[in-house]
């Protein structure tokens, strides 16, 4: 092989390695970061699910806000949630439905506006009638 071939092979693959590397989503909390996992259910069919980092004392309203498109009115009692969407994937409620809150798969007995995220907790909405 040439001097030339084998100096753009190197250049090349250095390249490649630093696309490659560079291109990958840290998913690692810094210094002041947490990071929490999300998962969203239709019922029982899942939807999406991921590991979002935030700003310690964030609340999980402000998770999903940040890292999701959110459709959602205010009251006295927080964000009344009707539509989550991520990666393309969309989870619209219907009538007498309501997204189901769960930490560790224990039901929540706080809203997502008052619950703060705790790192390394997963945070599961399930779409359920009423």
């Amino acid at each position: 092989m040439s001097r030339i071939k084998k100096v753009s092979s190197v250049v090349l693959l250095f390249i490649s390695m630093f696309l490659v590397v560079g291109c990958q989503d840290d998913k690692t909390p810094k210094e002041g970061e947490i990071s929490a996992i999300v998962a969203v259910y239709d019922g029982d069919e899942f939807k999406f699910q991921d590991t979002f980092i935030i700003e310690n004392g964030s609340t999980v309203f402000e998770l999903l806000d940040y890292h999701l498109d959110l459709v959602y009115t205010d009251s006295e009692w927080g964000a009344n949630i009707t539509e989550m969407a991520y990666n393309g994937v969309v989870v619209t409620l219907g009538n007498q439905e309501y997204f189901a809150f769960y930490i560790n798969e224990e039901y929540a007995v706080t809203g997502v506006s008052s619950t703060d995220v705790i790192d390394g907790n997963t945070y599961k909405f399930v779409v359920t009638g009423w």
